[in-house]
């Protein structure tokens, strides 16, 4: 029999209780807590508003000490997600050394991350890309040379891609 994790149980009453950014969604199935689709709206004042961002979160067993795997279903023109597969690349979910994080000062996970801080940050990047450290080098280019263009071009996919009718 598969042991309760405590820790994802508390992370989904929170997330039951605050919704964070309105997000909707949640478990696929309520009997397994290690699977979840969550649809972010987009930020307001960024290409991305108005849209709305399906992704999915797959969390270890050993959830909270490891972080979740993430990618973006909707596609999306961002410099740190892949449009094809949706992969995410951002440092609040990177488990990486101790030393390493001293040494770059970067804020990696941490095991006190919760559920409902993964959305907040995922959110919080689709707002402001981290062009140091790209995923889309073809985003990336355009939002460090050409912002108004690479806007424009985030805009047209959202309209494209995470419009609901």
């Amino acid at each position: 029999m598969k042991v309760p994790n405590f820790r994802l149980i508390k992370d989904y009453k929170e997330f039951q209780k605050n919704k964070p950014l309105g997000v909707v969604g949640g478990p696929i199935d309520e009997q397994n807590l290690n699977e979840w689709e969550v649809t972010i709206p987009g930020p307001e004042e960024s290409p991305f508003e108005g849209g709305n961002f399906k992704v999915k979160i797959c969390l270890p067993e050993d959830f909270p000490n490891s972080p979740p795997q993430c990618c973006f279903l909707t596609k999306v023109f961002h410099p740190n997600i892949n449009f094809k597969t949706g992969s995410i690349c951002v440092n609040f979910l990177k488990k990486t050394s101790f030393f390493f994080d001293k040494m770059n000062n970067k804020k990696t996970w941490t095991n006190r991350t919760t559920i409902c801080d993964v959305i907040v940050g995922l959110y919080a990047l689709l707002k402001f890309p981290n062009q140091d450290d790209p995923l889309n080098s073809n985003a990336r280019d355009l939002f460090v040379r050409d912002k108004e263009r690479y806007e424009q071009l985030a805009k047209s996919f959202t309209n494209k891609f995470a419009k609901i009718n």
